[in-house]
């Protein structure tokens, strides 16, 4: 039982993800030749208890990267993006005890890319195309009967590679001393699951793959905080969950 809750779990926490990293205002902001560098943070949630039959809360997920851009040309821009996701999912079992899971060596990376396809006095719009890679690994220790009168430690690990290509597309509005921007959102996200469990003298493992759509919006804001500086607040929600990030920009 314990096996296929936790299994369970692992996969449906990916099934529902969000998407991985901020998109930030969909048009291209950094002139052709231009560079651009940027921290960003988003977090997002998401709730698991619509499985009939058993508790499941939610998970969490912090991530922190850097983002690296170059304007190609005057409306068009690319950029790449490299940190760190740190993923905790909580499980209410069947005894109703919550049983939380911390995965490590979680990296993101990921390139991007933006266009500006037109350009209004008051608006441009743009698309934003995002690919983005992560990976990470959890492992435990329990005791369990060993089927001949005593116990085993037995431990489990699972290793999972996901990968979500993210749309984007919408206005970039100028507000007057700040930006308004949103629109709406596709995301197609892909996952590799690895499982093993490791007795005193057996080992089980299993593997699975899938993958997912997720449809939705967004909307954040744009302004200047420093000379130079651009800072971005941003809300996203799809049919699966919702997430809120921000980041700056320095182009140079």
């Amino acid at each position: 039982m314990r096996v296929r809750l936790i299994t369970m779990g692992l996969v449906l926490f990916f099934l529902t993800s969000s998407a991985f990293a901020l998109i930030g205002p969909p048009t291209a902001s950094l002139d052709k030749g231009q560079w651009g560098a940027g921290a960003n943070y988003r977090y997002t949630s998401q709730d698991l208890d619509q499985i009939k039959g058993h508790g499941y809360e939610d998970f969490n997920i912090n991530r922190y990267y850097g983002q690296l851009g170059y304007g190609l040309a005057d409306n068009w821009e690319l950029y790449g993006q490299l940190g760190m996701a740190d993923i905790k999912l909580n499980i209410i079992e069947i005894n109703d005890e919550v049983n939380g899971y911390n995965f490590d060596n979680d990296i993101l990376y990921g390139l991007g890319t933006k266009y500006t396809f037109a350009k209004k006095e008051k608006a441009d719009w743009g698309a934003a195309l995002q690919v983005n890679m992560l990976t990470g690994s959890w492992s435990d220790s329990y005791t369990q009967d060993d089927g001949g009168g005593g116990t085993e430690t037995v431990k489990a690990t699972y290793d999972i590679d996901a990968m979500e290509i993210t749309l984007a597309v919408g206005p970039t509005v100028d507000m007057g001393g700040w930006k308004l921007y949103g629109g709406a959102l596709y995301s197609l996200l892909s996952f590799d699951g690895d499982y093993k469990l490791t007795g005193s003298d057996w080992v089980w493992t299993a593997s699975g793959d899938g993958d997912t759509d997720n449809f939705g919006g967004y909307i954040g804001a744009q302004f200047g905080i420093l000379q130079n500086c651009n800072m971005a607040i941003e809300f996203l929600g799809t049919n699966n969950g919702w997430g809120a990030g921000a980041g700056i920009e320095i182009p140079f």
